[in-house]
């Protein structure tokens, strides 16, 4: 019995150590992606458009609309493509989501920001000179108990001025604003 045990402790402690060296694949959302290119991203997309959300057959100029997924209802999501007509969330199969009529929960900074530029596609841009910077508020980053980011989108001219042309508020549940100018 003794010799079954320190077995069973030699493999589990030689399998925890073998697996603090694989490699872990870190998927994180980054604004200014290619277009056409699929990115890996696993969440849980909650619809949130005024009607729902459209779900399309295919992720090309080809695609087929197929229906339109019930507001409230939530799907997993397994990654997005940048378009030229706006973003769409893979649903599996060949089965993709409008963006901008979903939100994705914000679990970093990289979230909040393409929680952005899904919800606003006027803001997003492959322009060199266009950027966001995610600020997270140690001090103020809670609303309630729930935390968010703030983003500000800015823009760098030829010459290298740099302007701050808009702000947004991203909460961790995807819910993305953008912040009025005073």
């Amino acid at each position: 019995m003794m010799n079954c045990k320190k077995i069973l402790f030699i493999c589990l402690a030689v399998t925890f150590f073998a697996l603090q060296f694989l490699p872990t694949k870190s998927v994180q959302a980054e604004s200014f992606r290619p277009l056409n290119q699929f990115n890996d991203y696993y969440s849980v997309a909650t619809v949130d458009g005024q009607w729902g959300a459209n779900l399309y057959q295919g992720n090309d100029q080809d695609r087929v609309f197929d229906r339109i997924l019930p507001r409230e209802s939530q799907w997993k999501i397994y990654g997005y493509t940048k378009r030229s007509d706006g973003y769409y969330y893979w649903a599996g199969a060949n089965n993709w989501i409008e963006a901008d009529q979903v939100q994705v929960p914000a679990q970093d900074e990289q979230d909040a920001i393409l929680n952005i530029v899904t919800k606003y596609p006027k803001y997003d841009s492959s322009s060199t000179y266009n950027t966001y910077r995610p600020i997270w508020n140690p001090s103020g980053g809670y609303w309630g108990d729930q935390p968010y980011w703030t983003v500000v989108r800015y823009e760098w001219n030829e010459l290298g001025a740099v302007a701050a042309l808009q702000w947004f508020v991203v909460y961790a549940d995807g819910a993305a604003y953008p912040v009025p100018y005073i």
